[in-house]
């Protein structure tokens, strides 16, 4: 789950699916039309720009403001975190079980960097 920067959308992502709630009421705002049967993680991007869903090897892309699916993308691996940049030009996506981060360039939806993780660090994103 992610709360977006301003504190008032909540994003979940379960075997139901994923939604985004109005934190104020609790109540759905919207369904994302997206055929998930699991979520590693879920994020908003601070600009309020693209909704992030890792699944079963995908990264599923979604602008926000225009509620529409842009991009559906294998990433050969599992992503059980996702963050983004305050700016929002680049997402962090892992570690997986290589322990690598990779980071995503949101303007091409392209892979810019690997940062290898010592097997041994904890890391909280």
């Amino acid at each position: 789950m992610d709360i977006e920067s301003g504190g008032n959308f909540l994003l979940l992502g379960d075997r139901k699916g994923v939604r985004v709630y109005r934190i104020e009421t609790g109540k759905v705002e919207t369904t994302l039309p997206v055929q998930v049967t699991h979520v590693d993680a879920v994020a908003f991007c601070p600009d309020h720009e693209w909704l992030v869903v890792s699944g079963r090897n995908n990264l599923h892309f979604w602008r926000w403001r225009d509620q529409a699916e842009v991009n559906t993308i294998y990433a050969g691996r599992k992503v059980d975190y996702l963050k983004f940049t305050p700016d929002g030009q680049y997402l962090a996506e892992g570690p997986d079980t290589r322990k690598d981060i990779q980071i995503r360039d949101m303007r091409t939806l392209k892979v810019i960097a690997s940062l290898k993780v010592e097997v041994l660090s904890l890391i909280h994103i």
